[in-house]
Formats: structure tokens, sequence, C-alpha cells
């Protein structure tokens, strides 16, 4: 079998059906898919069963919520194929995504990563991603040219999803949970899971098409308030300055680009905080404000990357002022209704 394609599943009951159908509708067929409910409340579990019956290559396994990386992990213990795919429930794929999937591994037969690119149009238009690459062309990345892979991890979240890529399956062997216990995060796992995948791969090919359908929906985990989300970043960072090491790239080369693309992230984390209860936001923001790591990202920072947004949140906790943060967390809260009204 040549794909296996692998889909968590957590209270999607809205977007399933048009996830799954879009799997059925490949028009290259030697694939298997695994859907992975990951506990869900809804009817999901049911409109799975509703949608699979009688079609072999579908099979549908239930665990308690473990979050995205826990299902992930429980869909590849099913895997028989050749190459994993990765889709969210509530996205869908081009239904020529296989195919072009396989011609490229036909004339690539070393490619141990494909990745490929994603729109927020049902249409496939406007890639999302910059990959550096030219609309719709194709780029082969081997030996000393990985680092130019290496460094959009480190200055941009571009090549972060799991989801945009098809991967050989002995890049998972050796997998171990002792090996993997940083993935207990729900926030940066796609890129933690990434990292050794990409520094295993003898070749990754880069496919700058939309080919996948990325929906951003107001119940999605970004719209909830996540306590570690700030801690996580701290893990990315980390994680990051280690593998820089383990690439053996020069770190003065990329360090003011790194500590700017950390600062977005932890200015992320703090505006996910608009979403608690007022009294925690106080409680995150005092405990924030004593991490000594956070300082030296943004203090390394180039201010003039950051957006506007970004700039008061940093310059806030410059000045150690929480009460400003929590401003900015009230304003960011009536742009979200402003915007949220209009559509």
């Amino acid at each position: 079998m040549k794909f296996s394609v692998i889909i968590p599943v957590y209270n999607t009951e809205c977007y399933i059906k048009g996830c799954i159908d879009s799997v059925k509708k490949q028009t290259y067929t030697d694939f298997q898919v695994i859907l992975v409910n990951d506990g869900s409340t809804d009817r999901s579990l049911e409109i799975i069963q509703e949608c699979i019956e009688r079609d072999s290559r579908f099979m549908v396994v239930s665990q308690k919520n473990g979050g995205q990386f826990s299902a992930r992990k429980r869909g590849i213990e099913e895997a028989k194929g050749e190459y994993y795919l990765f889709l969210d429930s509530d996205d869908k794929i081009s239904s020529s995504l296989l195919e072009v999937l396989n011609d490229e591994i036909q004339k690539h037969t070393s490619a141990d990563i494909i990745v490929y690119n994603a729109s927020r149009k049902e249409g496939y238009e406007d890639p999302i991603y910059d990959y550096s690459i030219p609309l719709n062309s194709i780029r082969l990345y081997q030996g000393k040219d990985k680092e130019f892979l290496y460094s959009i991890i480190i200055r941009t979240h571009n090549l972060n999803s799991m989801c945009l890529k098809c991967f050989r399956n002995r890049l998972f062997e050796g997998e171990s949970r002792e090996d993997n216990s940083v993935y207990n995060i729900r926030n940066g796992e796609d890129l933690l899971q990434l990292l050794p995948l990409i520094t295993k791969a003898k070749q990754v090919i880069c496919i700058n098409k939309a080919l996948y359908f990325y929906r951003a929906n107001d119940s999605s985990a970004s719209r909830k308030y996540s306590p570690t989300y700030f801690e996580s970043r701290k893990i990315v960072y980390e994680s990051i300055v280690k593998y820089i090491g383990i690439w053996n790239l020069d770190y003065k080369k990329y360090y003011v680009e790194f500590h700017t693309r950390i600062s977005n992230n932890i200015c992320d984390a703090i505006y996910n905080i608009r979403f608690a209860d007022r009294k925690s936001q106080l409680e995150k923001i005092q405990e924030i404000l004593v991490s000594n790591w956070m300082y030296k990202v943004i203090d390394n920072a180039d201010m003039y990357k950051l957006n506007f947004a970004n700039k008061m949140m940093v310059l806030m906790i410059k000045m150690r002022m929480p009460l400003g943060m929590i401003a900015l967390l009230r304003a960011r809260s009536v742009v979200d209704v402003f915007y949220k009204s209009i559509k």
C-alpha cells in the first residue's frame, strides 16, 4: 500500500463528512485512512461510521482524549502505507493530492518528505505559505541544501505544519514515549514532531502548490484559553536552539531573525490569555513577567519586524506593566468582536 492518511478527530461533527469525502474523491486510489476518534463528545463518531460504511479503505479507532499528537501516534500504529499523511478533521485535501505525490515519488525514489502548500479557499487558489520558490514549481533539497529548509524553520512558521507533508514511514521508526515526552504540550506540537523527522530525511521535495484546504473556524483551539500556551513557547524555543546545534549551523547568522520569530510566538501566547477570566488573566501575566528566558528573547528581537500589536505588547513586557498588558488584551477582544460582526 502506498499511502496511509491519518485523521485525528475531536468534536468536528460539522466538518468531518466533508473531510472524509475529500479523501474518497482522490484520483489515486492505493491508500488507507485511519480515523482516530480522540474522545469526541459530539456526533463525530456516528457520522464517521455512516460515511465509511462498506468502504474497506477506511477504519476508525477510538481512544480517550489525549490531544492531536497522541491521536496521530495511535494512527501510526495502524498505518500500513509506505508514506504517511496527516489531515485535520475540519479540513479537506484536493482530489489530486495523492496522484501528485505519487508522481513525485516515482521521479524521486529517495524522497523522504514531500512538502506541499495550503489555501484558505476551497478552490485551492492563493497558497498561504511562502516557501521562497516560484508558484507551482518543485524543488529538491538534500545534503547541504537542506540548510535552506532549516533556515525557514528558524526564521518563520511556514514549514511547521505536519498536515502539509507526506512522510516516508521509516522516519517514524525508533520513536519512543520517552523520546517524545515533550509532545505532551498542546501548542507547538507540529513543529516539535517535525524537527527529528526533517533531520532524518535524506531528500525533501517542496511543491509550491496549494493541495490542502485549511479551514479557520471560531471553535478551533486557537480561540480558547490554553493555560500552557506560554510554557509551550519556551519548549519550542529550546528545541529549535537544540536542533541548530544538531544541524551544525551558525547560530549568529540567524540570531536576530530567530529571536524575532520567537517574540511573535510569545505575543501570540500572551494574547491567548484574553480568552481566560479576568482573575486568571492577571495571575498568568504576573507569572509570565518573572520568566527570565522571555527577556533574553525579546531583547534580541528586531522590533521593526513586529506588527503594531506585538510591538506594544513587547513594550509593556519590558516596562513590567501588567495593567498595560491587560489593556492590550481588552483591546484585542474588542477587535475580535468587530471582525466577528462583519463576517
